[in-house]
């Protein structure tokens, strides 16, 4: 432990968008992810953080690609920003 705070964040507005994570990434960059206890994730399950990317209208900040962290057999695209990745990947991945 070298007392760093890790870059990791949740997300919830007044409006009730709710992200279940947001890794800060170099550079400023952001990656919102969402964690769904499912082996079939649905292109839906990424709609928080389309509604996030949304709201970054004026580019206060960069967003990555968001990810659906799951229990899919392996990566599959699920909208134009996001992706399913199985949680064994996501994390060999950081």
């Amino acid at each position: 432990n070298r007392g760093q705070t890790p870059p990791l964040y949740y997300y919830r507005t007044n409006n009730g968008l709710e992200v279940d994570l947001i890794i800060e990434e170099k550079l400023g960059r952001i990656k919102p992810c969402e964690i769904k206890l499912t082996k079939t994730p649905r292109p839906g399950m990424a709609q928080s953080m389309d509604r996030l990317r949304n709201l970054n209208k004026k580019k206060n900040f960069t967003i990555s690609d968001g990810t659906v962290i799951c229990l899919a057999s392996g990566s599959l695209a699920l909208t134009r920003n996001a992706k399913a990745c199985p949680l064994k990947n996501f994390l060999e991945a950081l």
